[in-house]
């Protein structure tokens, strides 16, 4: 007769070595990757007036706010793999780049956390944190122009009120001279050239409005609240998950085997 615990032991125990060994190996050999969040306010109020959906959407799938990123990133040396020799085009670039971070909109829906990723704690914090201040940047560069845009415009519509005025003001002229035969039209001329004008001085009061705002250094409106800290924890591979995996792994092998092992095996008459 043969010993059942005999043979299903060191069967267990060998498949149970093999899995947890292997696991071991695997979570060891793979290359770590680390993480860090920096987490960016935003003005919600100036947010949709300017774009109009959300800053995940817009902002950071931009091609402008891609382009800045970039060049800030390649000013700076930036490369997800150190080691690695052969520069890569712009192209790959971009792409090697929008796979290193994510972005989600907090609860509060005026901040937004930016989650970088990199081989090392100190690589991924720096990630984080030149996407927050190219974040500012694009944000600036934004607003800026937004306001350029605002001061075209009203300095289009005061030359269209003015050439009315000065159109308003020749009928107005032609019509003095004949008196009272034409009085009515003169009057209602007399008024509409009022109207022109004062929407003129108004026109010109938001002009020198939007031209005082944009010669002046407002504080940026959207601003670092926290920046990224080197985080020395890996987030992958997940060291406890895959040994916990292996010896459940093993476990479950081992035992099994072990029972085949006994089922197959006849016992000697």
């Amino acid at each position: 007769m043969f010993s059942k615990q005999a043979l299903f032991f060191p069967v267990f125990a060998t498949v149970f070595i093999f899995a947890v060994i292997t696991a071991s190996l695997i979570t060891f050999i793979l290359p770590e990757t680390f993480a860090s969040k920096a987490l960016v306010k935003f003005d919600q109020k100036n947010l949709g007036e300017t774009f109009g959906a959300s800053p995940e959407a817009v902002v950071f799938q931009s091609e402008r706010f891609q382009e800045l990123l970039i060049d800030k990133l390649l000013a700076r040396n930036w490369s997800r793999r150190p080691d690695e020799t052969t520069p890569l085009s712009r192209a790959d670039f971009s792409k090697l780049v929008e796979r290193s971070f994510r972005t989600k909109a907090l609860h509060d829906a005026m901040s937004v956390e930016i989650e970088a990723f990199g081989t090392t704690p100190e690589q991924a914090a720096d990630l984080a944190n030149t996407i927050a201040e190219t974040y500012q940047l694009y944000r600036l560069e934004m607003a800026k122009e937004l306001r350029a845009e605002t001061i075209r415009a009203f300095e289009k519509s005061l030359r269209d009120v003015h050439q009315k005025i000065e159109a308003g003001r020749k009928k107005l002229s032609d019509l003095d001279s004949e008196k009272t035969e034409r009085q009515l039209e003169y009057s209602d001329a007399k008024r509409r050239l009022e109207e022109l004008e004062r929407f003129s001085e108004i026109l010109n009061q938001k002009l020198e409005e939007a031209q005082a705002e944009e010669s002046s250094s407002p504080e940026p409106e959207h601003f670092i609240v926290k920046s990224a800290v080197p985080n020395l924890r890996p987030v992958r591979p997940n060291k406890s998950l895959n040994l916990g995996f292996g010896v459940i792994l093993g476990i479950t092998a081992g035992a099994l085997a072990g029972i085949g092992a006994v089922a197959v095996r006849k016992p000697k008459l």
